[in-house]
């Protein structure tokens, strides 16, 4: 998303006129949760990390997203619920989700394995 391509300082104002443009778009709401990421507001990055998955829980990407979060950030207990909530939702959009989903070398695969497969792929905020 372009909001990485402001300063800093400017990110977070950057990111509300996005979330007004896209009238509350599930990939911005999770680049709002990464900008609280990078920050180290990591309860603030929590609560948009859950806004982005009520807003499209159909995305893979979201999910890998705040997966790789409570790997880096949070406890075992975190990522885990995470990991269960994404196997309910039962995922099959985003960018890099399906093409790690329909992989050949990945068929039979969980839904939670493909998940730390996908968040194995996403970019590192920190």
């Amino acid at each position: 998303m372009s909001i990485w391509f402001h300063p800093k300082p400017v990110r977070k104002s950057r990111a509300v006129d996005a979330l007004k443009k896209t009238q509350d778009d599930a990939r911005v709401i999770c680049t709002i949760a990464c900008v609280f990421w990078e920050d180290g507001s990591y309860e603030k990055a929590r609560t948009w990390f859950g806004r982005a998955k009520t807003a499209d829980p159909d995305n893979g990407d979201i999910w890998a997203t705040w997966w790789k979060f409570e790997d880096r950030k949070g406890t075992k207990e975190q990522r885990d619920m995470v990991t269960e909530m994404c196997v309910a939702a039962e995922p099959h959009h985003g960018r890099k989700w399906p093409e790690v989903a329909k992989d050949v070398r990945n068929l039979g695969k969980s839904t939670a394995q493909i998940l730390e497969l996908v968040a194995a792929r996403m970019r590192d905020i920190l």
